[in-house]
């Protein structure tokens, strides 16, 4: 698969995230309540802005124990290659929400039990599971979610897609 098909990929994850208000205030206010705050009117802000910015398409990037914040990490991986067309047939997209350990619990004042990582997942989930066609390149299935930790302060879980059924990048991407 060549490194455009890929990066097209991102791009159209991209997208969809940065047009859904409610995960980008998950990520953007470090509030009790952050969907009840205002709309974001520049969601690029949380890529482009090096302040600002909470979602990666690189590998883990927390780099300080003191810095609350919530971050999403999009990565694909696990790539399969079918032998009979030398297309890839299927891949993994992983979504990594990290959270630090004093924004974890919301309070919208419903006296529920709420937690941002399972509000940022919802929203993931709604996008993207088991939907045909996802950002244009195929059709995702959950695979699993496991907690995992960074160290004593950031804690958060991996959420993995695996996505089948992609013609867009057989067109694009042959090895």
């Amino acid at each position: 698969m060549t490194s455009i098909a890929v990066d097209r990929y991102l791009n159209n994850i991209k997208t969809k995230l940065l047009s859904n208000q409610s995960i980008c205030k998950y990520l953007y206010y470090d509030l009790d309540n952050p969907l009840a705050e205002a709309d974001i009117s520049d969601t690029s802000i949380l890529i482009t802005d090096k302040d600002n910015q909470k979602i990666f398409f690189t590998p883990f990037t927390l780099d300080s124990t003191d810095s609350q914040k919530t971050t999403l990490t999009i990565m694909v991986d696990n790539f399969d290659l079918d032998n009979r067309t030398n297309y890839y047939k299927k891949m993994d997209i992983t979504f990594l929400v990290m959270c630090h350990k004093k924004l974890w619990e919301l309070n919208d004042g419903s006296n529920e039990i709420k937690l941002r990582v399972n509000g940022i997942w919802h929203e993931l989930n709604g996008i993207f599971n088991n939907k045909s066609n996802i950002v244009g390149l195929g059709r995702a299935i959950f695979d699993y979610s496991k907690i995992v930790q960074f160290n004593d302060y950031f804690w958060g879980y991996r959420y993995c897609l695996s996505v089948k059924d992609f013609p867009d990048l057989q067109s694009l991407g042959s090895v």
